[in-house]
Formats: C-alpha cells, structure tokens, sequence
C-alpha cells in the first residue's frame, strides 16, 4: 500500500475503487483497519482513501512530541488528497476522525463536498467543559505511558483491535489532538454548506446529545441512529452502518449535474438511468459515439443512486451500425486534437465492462454494428416492427462488435451461424422466439415498457443485484476482448476485398451483391 512524507513523517494510506472519493479517518488509538466492514460497499461506487494518523497504526511516530495537533492532522489530510489527485472528497470519520473532519472543513471548505460525522461530539463552548475533556485526554496519555498499549485491550471495539508499533505515539497523539485549544469547531457548525450525514449508535450514549446537537446546528444536516450499536457503529452493525451511509451518498449524486454529451442525453430518475442515442433518423455510430455511450456508463457506475440503465435512441433506427456510405471503415483516426482514437471495437469493451444491469429499447433497426450494441444489453425490449440483422456477410466482411460471442451466447450457435452466413433481417416476433430479445409490446410503448423492467430490477438489493450480474456475465467481457481480436484482424483485410466494395455498393444501391471471391 502506498505512503507519503510530509515533513519528515511518513504516513500510510490505502486506496479502494474508484468514483468520487470519500477520505475516512478513524478514531484515537484505532486505525485504518477499523473499516474493514466498509471497503467493499463503499468502495463499489466511491474512490475510498483510509489512512492512518501520525502516531497510529502502519504510519511514522515521531518522537518530537510537537509534531502532533489538530493543524498538522488537517494538512496531512490535504496532503493524502494531493496524493491520490482528488481536488475534492467526501469527507468523513468516527469520534476523534469526525471533529477532524469538522476541522477540515472549516480550514478548507472549498476542498469538501459532503460531510459523515460518526460518532463525534463537536467540542465545547464552555472552558471548563472543555478542561474537563483535556483533563481525560491527558489522563489517557498517561496511562498510556504507564500501561503501554495494554491499557487499549479494555477498549471500544475499533480500539481493542488495533494494532499499532508503540504506546509513545498514541500518548503525544493524545496530548497533541485528542485535547481541544478553543471552540472554533463547535462555533463553526451554522457554517458548513455542505450535505452532512450525523451517524451514532443507539448506544452510544455519551455522544447522543452531541449528535443531536450537531444535527440542530448544520443547515440541512442529516441524523441517523443505528440500532443496538455503541461507539463503533460501523463494527456493531456493519450492515445497518453501510446501508445509511450508502443511501446517504446516493443523495449526493442525484444533486450532481450530469455530464453533457454531443451525441446523447443522460438523464436519472427513480434509481434508473437513461441513456437516449441522438442521431436520428438511422444512429448510425462511430467512435465517438461509442466513446460517449461507454463514458455514460462509467458514470452510472459511479452514482449509488443508479441501480439500473435503460440504453435507447431516438428516429427511426435504434442503431443501423456504422455509416458505410460516407465512411466506410468502422473505427476512425482524430487528428483534431493530436490524439489518436482507439478503435470502435477496442472501446466498446469498455461498454462491456459497465457494471450494472442494462435493458436496450429496440424500436427500430438493430443491423451490424447496432445490434452489436443491443446485445451489450442484459434484456431487450422490442416491437413487432423493429429489424435485427448481422448483415456482415452480406456485405463481404467478418461480424465486429463481439457478435461472434454475444450472438450464440443467446441464440445457439446453430442459429447464429444462420443469422451470420445469410445476413437476414428478422423481426421483433422472431427475435423473442429464438432468445435475441426478451419482451415484445406494441412499438409506441417499447421506451416505457424499458423503463419498467428496469425499474423493476432497480426495486432489487443494488449490492446483491449487481454482484448476481457479475457472477453471470464472469468471463464475458474477456472473452468479447478476445473474439474482438480476431475479428479486427479478419475485417482489416476483408475490407480491402474487392468483395467488400461490392457488398457497400450493392447495399446503397438495394440490390444482391454480384460477389467474385476476391
């Protein structure tokens, strides 16, 4: 795992997923290893950075005992953001890592975009309140001196487990950043403008009323009280833990803007996404289409708040594959901006790499590429009236997109080989008879009877769902990756066939190719 080194002091930290990212601090004398229950629900949809403070767990102990404060925690802090690029966080932790995360807040505001204060208490207005709280931190300190880290056995549960390398770090720590200097924190609570999420065990009684105390005083901020659990929610009650701060994080992105696209419009509602392809009449795709089609879904990915996608388009065509009168290859060279553009095929593997359940509402023509497309989809909704096609033969190249995997993997390869060699159109009737596509309704009420089996599948557990999706589709995005190989392989030289010329020429023509084996 990675570290930095900050002024002399080398600090350990971890990195989990990706997405937006959400920095966690733990409390005094526990370490990073106190989420352990939260990394694989957090990290599914959020870049998820634990770490460990100066004086704790995996990172340095300095022994000047000045090198330990609020001040150096905050900007060891903004040093790990630094670290792993991230401009702004989700910032959050539990008792000593929530009034640090407080803090944080106030000396960089611009740098935090939601708060999750857990199990915290915000500090003290009165001074003799507050020299009562130092009196128990410096009385901990030097227990800690006396006892060494035995004196943690007796502890919550966060700290009980913890391992750290000496009782001498935990004691400055205690020292330096476990007592309080002002009341510049609790003071500072109208102030956040952030979306803030106020987490405590039901038993956590000593910082109950600090809970509700915070949750009065930050405009708009959010309590949660999670049943028959102490100090360490988290670890009492991971499940309940991790559904709150998962549901509360879902609100974040919902409030975000989605991205802008050339070539279509994203939208979220009710936990489904769409994703509508706009250029009508025929969507005829290119690479930037499937660029932003695979960028589209990467966003989703990251939003909790979306369970499932819904993939249509606009005019007449669901997709009619890639424009052979105007541009005969199927990836293409940008040199607008002196980058060169992946292949089409290369990136639709990214497509294949979306993480979440996808419904594709087929009104109209699928052919080649485009139905190449809809079958990245896990369910097909169509009509009557709608064409699916793999008319590669026909046109004197070899099938693209991963059709030689996805096609037989749903209809058998007996009737893919049928659908490949003749080059038929089939409608909508026959594509559900034969497994190509899973629903059939009356072609003005495909876009809506799309959204309602997404719907439908986003009412299921998300994690539960998801993990389903992966376990059935284990293997398929490398074996499109392979299949994808061969066939850019066989398509490079094909399309240098007088054959292939003559199958675009027939098919702008609408006639039968006249084809001479060569």
């Amino acid at each position: 795992m990675p570290t930095l080194t900050r002024n002399g002091v080398t600090l350990y930290y971890e990195v989990h997923g990706s997405g937006p990212t959400l920095l966690l601090r733990h409390g005094f004398s526990a370490t990073s290893a106190m989420w352990q229950s939260q990394i694989t629900a957090l990290s599914a949809t959020h870049r998820l950075v634990l770490w460990d403070m100066r004086g704790h767990g995996r990172s340095d102990y300095p022994d000047d005992p000045t090198q330990y404060s609020a001040a150096a925690t905050v900007a060891d802090m903004a040093a790990i953001l630094d670290a792993v690029g991230a401009k702004t966080a989700i910032i959050g932790g539990l008792s000593l890592g929530g009034y640090m995360s407080l803090a944080f807040y106030r000396a960089h505001p611009e740098r935090t975009e939601a708060l999750l204060i857990i199990d915290t208490g915000p500090g003290f207005k009165k001074d003799d309140a507050r020299e009562a709280w130092n009196a128990r931190a410096l009385g901990t300190a030097a227990k800690l001196e006396a006892e060494g880290l035995a004196t943690l056995k007796s502890a919550s549960a966060e700290r009980a487990g913890s391992r750290h390398r000496n009782a001498q770090g935990l004691a400055y720590a205690a020292r330096g950043m476990l007592t309080q200097q002002n009341a510049d924190v609790i003071e500072s609570l109208p102030n956040i403008a952030v979306p803030s999420l106020v987490l405590v065990g039901g038993r956590d009684t000593p910082f109950l009323a600090a809970s509700d105390y915070m949750a009065a005083k930050i405009p708009n901020a959010s309590k949660i009280v999670i049943p028959d659990a102490g100090h360490a929610a988290n670890i009492d009650q991971p499940a309940a833990f991790n559904e709150a701060v998962t549901s509360f994080l879902a609100t974040l992105k919902q409030d975000h803007p989605m991205t802008v696209y050339a070539d279509i419009a994203t939208e979220l509602t009710d936990h489904v996404g769409l994703i509508e392809i706009r250029k009508p009449p025929h969507n005829f795709f290119d690479v930037a289409l499937i660029n932003q089609i695979a960028d589209a879904l990467a966003e989703f990915d990251t939003m909790p708040a979306c369970r499932a996608i819904v993939l249509a388009a606009q005019g007449k065509a669901f997709c009619a594959g890639a424009d052979f009168a105007n541009r005969p290859d199927t990836g293409t060279v940008s040199e607008t901006e002196g980058v060169v553009v992946k292949h089409l095929y290369k990136e639709a593997i990214r497509i294949f790499r979306s993480k979440k359940p996808i419904v594709a509402a087929v009104h109209g023509p699928a052919i080649g590429g485009g139905l190449g497309l809809a079958l990245v989809a896990d369910f097909r909704v169509t009509c009557a009236e709608a064409r699916f096609s793999a008319n590669f033969n026909r046109l004197g190249f070899h099938p693209g997109f991963g059709l030689t995997t996805t096609l037989p993997r749903l209809v058998g390869p007996q009737k893919a080989a049928l659908l490949f060699y003749t080059g038929r159109r089939i409608g909508g009737e026959e594509a559900v008879a034969i497994g190509m596509a899973d629903l059939l309704v009356p072609e003005a009420e495909v876009r809506s009877a799309a959204m309602a089996l997404a719907t439908e599948i986003a009412q299921s557990a998300p994690l539960s769902t998801q993990s389903t999706r992966e376990t059935l589709r284990r293997g398929l995005a490398d074996a499109i990756e392979a299949a994808t190989e061969r066939e850019l392989v066989e398509q490079d030289w094909q399309r240098k066939t007088a054959d292939f010329k003559e199958g675009v020429k027939a098919m702008a023509e609408r006639r039968l190719p006249n084809f001479q084996n060569r």
